[in-house]
């Protein structure tokens, strides 16, 4: 749809991982519109809109899949 956009990242513990990894995963702020939490165990991210079709997110998630913020 690329007409709602987020600025901003979420931290991912990857459970999968024996030394237990993090990752961040940034929203670049002008074509990605979609967040995709796979498989969740746990979680704690926060939407606060910055316009009519901007949104900051931050957080954090936990899953043995990777959060995805794209197109």
């Amino acid at each position: 749809m690329n007409t709602d956009f987020f600025h901003g990242a979420i931290a991912h513990h990857d459970s999968n991982q024996g030394s237990q990894t993090t990752s961040i995963v940034w929203g670049d702020g002008d074509s990605n519109d979609k967040i995709k939490l796979d498989v969740p165990e746990a979680f704690d991210v926060h939407f606060m809109g910055k316009s009519s079709t901007a949104w900051y997110v931050w957080g954090w998630m936990m899953s043995a899949t990777v959060v995805t913020i794209g197109d």
